[in-house]
């Protein structure tokens, strides 16, 4: 097998970036991805592969892939782990849902970020489950408020965190918090999910230790810590991977044997090979520098073009930035009207838990920066800018 896959195909797929728009969420640069070297470490373990190999169906993941896993979090984030503890899974959205049909009985009260992610308020409810939106402010999680007996649900089975980066806000998840979340989940025998969609793309600030990686006694057996390799290599290889504790690895075993199984071993096989040699810290470091420089340029940008009523949060890492619209502001109307044009954004109150009339949710836009070179982020942002002040100034003549 000389290749996977034909170079015209490569291109073909190079050509995707053309065709999706600016300030996309949770898209990759596909320019920047080492194509080539993907496409050797696949072609390799190809040729390479046995009748043993193709007959392998280990439902935790194939065991190289796990140890590459361990070194990497290892290196990355400071967790320390056995391979048993390791599981490979479809994307970080794989393993939530995993963790959603383990872990929960209908009705159990489950802590979820607000604003967060959809998916993950979704795949709560659709466990049967309840989720509780707990606040999060420029500290992250608001772990005493989730701990208030009226205003959260200090018994809850489980708290779904990204104390890496919060989405979409960004923000980080204090030390002091962490300390907090892990002393709460002790006294209520809850499950802390640590989701770290983005944590190898920090900019500002000296890092903070996983979840996992706190030294705390008995926070071992109450931190799951889930990681995905879509965001830094692209969406399609849906390739993640969670860490349990030991002692939920046999009932989370026996939970993936009987619903889905894990990936595809032969993409297992060629990912571990990628991050062993190298590869993918050196992608990484590239990434980093990319995302940086856009995040920098678009603020810069963002702060001269919008009005002073519009406000930009400068994210400490990842690839996704919020903007606060005035009050009364019609997010989704914004959104819309930005299709319209040619630029994507996500409308920051669809993300956010219903409010009472009193308290009506703060209008806003969720914008995702790395997977555009400057020039296009440059054009979308002239583009932003023109119909956002468009909007406000609808709004104000009402």
């Amino acid at each position: 097998v000389a290749a996977v896959v034909p170079a015209d195909k490569l291109d073909a797929l190079l050509e995707t970036r053309a065709r999706s728009r600016p300030f996309g969420v949770g898209l990759p640069d596909l320019e920047l991805l080492p194509w080539r070297i993907l496409e050797r470490c696949l072609a390799r373990r190809f040729r390479a592969m046995s009748a043993a190999d193709a007959l392998l169906d280990e439902p935790r993941g194939a065991p190289l892939l796990r140890r590459a896993v361990l070194h990497h979090v290892a290196v990355a984030r400071g967790v320390r782990a056995t391979v048993d503890q390791v599981f490979i899974t479809e994307g970080s959205q794989g393993a939530i849902d995993l963790c959603c049909r383990a872990l929960l009985d209908p009705g159990d009260a489950v802590w979820i970020e607000d604003p967060g992610p959809l998916a993950l308020r979704a795949a709560v409810r659709m466990a049967g489950a309840r989720p509780v939106p707990i606040p999060v402010d420029e500290e992250g999680l608001c772990v005493h408020v989730g701990a208030h007996r009226r205003r959260g649900a200090p018994r809850a089975r489980v708290a779904f965190v990204s104390p890496a980066y919060a989405f979409p806000s960004g923000a980080r998840l204090t030390l002091p918090r962490r300390v907090e979340l892990l002393s709460w989940a002790a006294k209520a025998g809850a499950v802390v999910v640590e989701i770290d969609y983005e944590g190898e793309l920090r900019f500002d600030g000296s890092p903070l230790p996983s979840l996992l990686a706190l030294d705390i006694e008995g926070v071992r057996d109450r931190v799951i810590h889930v990681g995905t390799f879509s965001r830094a290599l692209f969406p399609g290889l849906r390739l993640g991977f969670m860490i349990v504790p030991p002692a939920l690895v046999r009932p989370m075993a026996a939970m993936r044997a009987a619903s889905t199984r894990s990936p595809p071993h032969l993409l297992q096989a060629a990912l571990a090979d990628f991050i062993d040699e190298g590869h993918f810290a050196r992608h990484l470091r590239k990434l980093k520098q990319a995302t940086r420089r856009r995040r920098d340029l678009l603020l810069a940008e963002l702060g001269r073009l919008l009005p002073g009523a519009v406000r930009a949060r400068a994210p400490a890492g990842g690839s996704v930035l919020t903007l606060d619209l005035p009050a009364g502001a019609d997010d989704v109307a914004v959104v819309q009207a930005l299709a319209a044009r040619g630029v994507d954004a996500l409308p920051l109150s669809r993300s956010t838990a219903a409010r009472p009339r009193s308290a009506p949710r703060a209008p806003g836009l969720i914008l995702g920066f790395g997977a555009h070179a400057e020039p296009a982020l440059l054009d979308a942002a002239r583009t932003l800018a023109a119909v956002v002040a468009e909007a406000i100034g609808a709004d104000a003549r009402r």
